[in-house]
C-alpha cells in the first residue's frame, strides 16, 4: 500500500470520527496488536472497484462509549457497551468503506461497498497482521479508548 493510501485512510478515519461522533483521535502510543487486545468488537466489509479491498475496524469499550455518546447525546458512562459495540464498529466500517470508495473511485470509476460483517477480535487481529505486511493498519486513540482500522487486498 502506498504512503498516499495510508494517509488517505488515516484522514478518513480522523474526519469521520470527528464529524460523525465528535470523537477526536491521535496516533496511538501502543502498537496495533496491543490495542486489538482490548477490543470490544470488530467488523469488516469489502470495497469492490478496480481492486477489491477489505476494511476492518476494531474498537475498545472506551471508544465505543465515545462514539455512541456522540451519536446519541448521552453521557459515555450511560452507554451499554454490550448493546452498542457491534453496531458502532459495523457503522464505522460502513462509513469508512463508503469514504474509501469515494476517494479511490476519483469520481469516475464505479465502486461498490459491501455490507459490514461481524468478526471476532482474533479474526480482526489476523486481518491487521496481513494488512501490516501488504496494506495499511492504523491504531488511533481518543480520550477514552482506541480504534484499529486495517486495509488489505480482499
Amino acid at each position: 500500500m502506498s504512503a498516499t493510501a495510508d494517509a488517505v485512510l488515516r484522514q478518513i478515519a480522523v474526519d469521520v470520527l470527528e464529524q460523525m461522533a465528535f470523537v477526536f483521535v491521535d496516533e496511538a502510543e501502543a502498537p496495533f496488536d496491543e490495542v486489538l487486545g482490548g477490543a470490544a468488537a470488530a467488523a469488516t466489509l469489502t470495497v469492490e472497484g478496480t481492486v477489491s479491498e477489505d476494511i476492518t475496524v476494531s474498537a475498545t469499550e472506551g471508544l465505543v462509549r465515545e462514539v455512541a455518546s456522540g451519536m446519541t447525546g448521552c453521557e459515555p458512562e450511560e452507554v451499554d457497551v454490550s448493546t452498542f459495540s457491534r453496531a458502532v464498529v459495523a457503522e464505522l466500517a460502513n462509513v469508512f468503506g463508503g469514504q474509501w470508495a469515494l476517494q479511490r473511485s476519483g469520481g469516475g470509476a464505479t465502486a461498490q461497498v459491501g455490507l459490514p460483517r461481524e468478526l471476532t477480535v482474533d479474526e480482526a487481529a489476523e486481518r491487521a497482521v496481513r494488512a501490516a505486511e501488504a496494506g495499511a493498519v492504523l491504531a488511533l486513540e481518543s480520550e477514552l479508548g482506541a480504534i484499529v482500522v486495517s486495509l488489505a487486498a480482499a
